[in-house]
């Protein structure tokens, strides 16, 4: 038992909350992160950590506090079979009735659990739960707050739910909230693609409602050795999602425009809600130069160095917004 809480047999039953922890290299701060679930004040849950073949002290941080505390399950694959399948295995693993990826590099406040349960216990229209963000360095000191618009994905109108994921697609915070494990595994979870969190996103906005607990209780930590300062280009990343795809030509923004329609074709929303995505996802096109992301696919494509010129110009930019923020 770790932070006081009771161990899972103290509970006797199956945990309502399952927590997948992927990880891969993550020693630096992982320590730090399982600490932050273990010490929740709501205690009934399980810790499925998925380690993807890790080659530093990940193994040895996971096992101590796997013979701490009975609540906490420690895989380790044979070998590394990329992100979206590791994070995909956490949920299979799971036994919960509300599912939580969680990051080895973030932190969650003592009553993060508490308060989402709360609120998806109390409101079966609800398919996620978050809170509003802090951002935080890598030393732990407060950088920015991501603060999510009033009413975020909290409309009894699917349509209206998509337009607001497609707007908050450039920070995909809430693929980490607590989410309905029945409405999760009725997605394509995390596909093989790059950013198929984005249309995670999307997919569960059209199962169900969003609600966004006015309390920053989630820590994004933001430091250099985060995928995407590790990979600052869309296209570098393919390999990181699925080793198959590593070297290999994509275009991974033309294969999000394409991911959104077919979330839209694929729900099980009415004719007319289906017609009213569409325009959102033209919307999509105009905002964060997403069109001109599109044509990068196809210049990198043809011309692969370019990329670090791009990368240049579309990091000025997140900076200048993040400051502005």
């Amino acid at each position: 038992m770790v932070g006081g809480n009771p161990s899972m047999r103290e509970y006797g039953k199956e945990p309502l909350v399952s927590i997948g922890l992927p990880v891969y290299n993550g020693e630096r701060y992982l320590a730090d992160a399982i600490e932050s679930i273990l010490s929740q004040t709501y205690g009934h849950f399980e810790l499925i950590i998925c380690d993807n073949a890790s080659t530093d002290s990940t193994e040895q941080i996971c096992r101590r506090f796997a013979s701490l505390d009975d609540r906490v399950r420690y895989f380790c694959n044979a070998a590394n079979l990329g992100v979206s399948r590791n994070f995909n295995l956490a949920v299979e693993r799971s036994s919960g009735k509300y599912f939580r990826w969680a990051a080895d590099d973030d932190r969650i406040a003592p009553e993060y659990l508490a308060r989402c349960v709360e609120a998806l216990e109390a409101d079966s229209t609800l398919v996620l739960c978050h809170t509003q963000v802090k951002v935080i360095d890598e030393n732990g000191e407060e950088v920015m707050n991501f603060n999510y618009p009033s009413g975020y994905g909290a409309s009894l109108v699917p349509s209206a739910r998509f337009g607001d994921a497609l707007r908050q697609d450039r920070w995909g915070f809430e693929v980490f909230g607590l989410i309905r494990t029945d409405a999760l595994r009725s997605t394509r979870l995390m596909d093989r693609y790059v950013a198929s969190d984005r249309v995670l996103r999307a997919e569960l906005s059209l199962l169900g409602c969003y609600r966004i607990l006015p309390e920053a209780l989630f820590f994004n930590r933001d430091h250099p050795g985060r995928s995407v300062r590790a990979y600052p280009a869309h296209h570098l990343r393919a390999g990181w999602f699925d080793p198959a795809l590593a070297g290999r030509r994509v275009f991974p923004h033309w294969r999000v425009f394409y991911e959104y329609f077919r979330a839209v074709n694929r729900a099980r929303v009415s004719g007319w809600q289906r017609v009213c995505c569409y325009p959102h996802i033209a919307g999509w096109l105009a905002r964060d130069l997403n069109f001109a992301r599109l044509a990068a696919d196809v210049v990198i494509a043809v011309f692969p160095t370019c990329w670090q010129w791009m990368a240049t110009i579309t990091r000025s930019r997140e900076i200048r917004l993040r400051r502005g923020a």
